[in-house]
């Protein structure tokens, strides 16, 4: 019977990968209709983001899948190369797309390069892979696809390039490239707002929030108060956003197990909140000398 079933459930994945290569073609557009197929594939997808309409730019299309599909079946069985709409796919481009930054020279490297056009593989269970430090074209493509099959690639992060001045008054600035570093694997306690440069509450803060940051100065051997901007980095999918300004402490002994500060946003509370939380007490650095004492923190 166990050979049986087996035969059986051989059988029909041969029936099922027949009738996907039959379906799905070696490049072609990714829709609501054709992801379920795609996805039942189960093989790392290559997708490249472009505006789509089909009446007022259909040459542009084929122009790229035709490009797509020369080079689609050496990676037959390891990749699946498609087209996807940027409009259709809203939540992905935004993700990759590189930060609006006043320094056009510091976007992630895309420097000159159509901000409606991106590549990346898209791999389940995985961070995104995207083409970067290159112009688009078909060879950077497929020089891409082959460092994937070859594992040369790193996943991609979004964010702002790793400030050359590690504090802004006071208030250690993490990016998407060193919040690990910063944050996950510091053994200090971390005070971290999430914010929005658009955000009206979070303008509001900062001057408060600065304030704070100078007045634990003393304590920076066990805390660090720092900020980030959370729609130019990516932060782990363990941290909730529910609005801005968000503000956790991350325990120097349980950094994935952030806690959210809910009370008014004055200094009172958040050294109030401070005492209360976090792993190290709140001692001051015996190299610097104080005006104030403990208590009146």
């Amino acid at each position: 019977d166990d050979i049986n079933n087996n035969n059986n459930n051989n059988t029909y994945k041969q029936l099922e990968n027949f009738i996907l290569d039959s379906i799905l073609p070696l490049a072609g557009q990714l829709d609501a209709f054709y992801m379920k197929f795609y996805e039942r594939n189960r093989i790392p997808m290559l997708r490249l983001f472009t505006k789509i309409d089909w009446e007022s730019n259909a040459k542009n299309i084929n122009y790229w899948l035709n490009r797509l599909r020369k080079i689609a079946p050496k990676y037959k069985n390891k990749l699946q190369f498609t087209i996807c709409s940027i409009e259709d796919f809203e939540q992905e481009v935004y993700h990759l797309k590189p930060p609006k930054n006043n320094n056009d020279n510091d976007n992630d490297n895309d420097n000159n390069q159509d901000e409606n056009l991106i590549v990346a593989i898209i791999k389940s269970g995985s961070q995104p892979f995207k083409l970067v430090n290159s112009i688009i074209n078909i060879e950077t493509i497929d020089q891409f696809a082959n460092d994937f099959i070859n594992d040369k690639l790193l996943p991609f992060i979004k964010s702002q390039p790793i400030p050359i001045e590690s504090k802004e008054n006071g208030v250690t600035i993490v990016v998407g490239y060193n919040f690990q570093s910063i944050v996950l694997e510091s053994n200090k306690d971390i005070l971290l707002e999430i914010y929005a440069p658009w955000c009206g509450h979070c303008k509001s803060l900062t001057p408060i929030y600065e304030e704070l940051a100078n007045k634990l100065d003393p304590y920076q051997n066990t805390l660090t108060v720092a900020k980030i901007d959370a729609t130019a980095n990516e932060l782990p999918p363990f941290v909730r956003i529910d609005g801005y300004p968000s503000i956790y402490l991350f325990p120097a002994n349980d950094k994935y197990n952030p806690i959210s500060f809910e009370n008014n946003r004055d200094i009172k509370s958040l050294i109030k909140f401070l005492k209360k939380n976090v792993h190290f007490p709140l001692i001051k650095s015996q190299s610097t000398t104080i005006t104030t004492n403990k208590e009146e923190l």
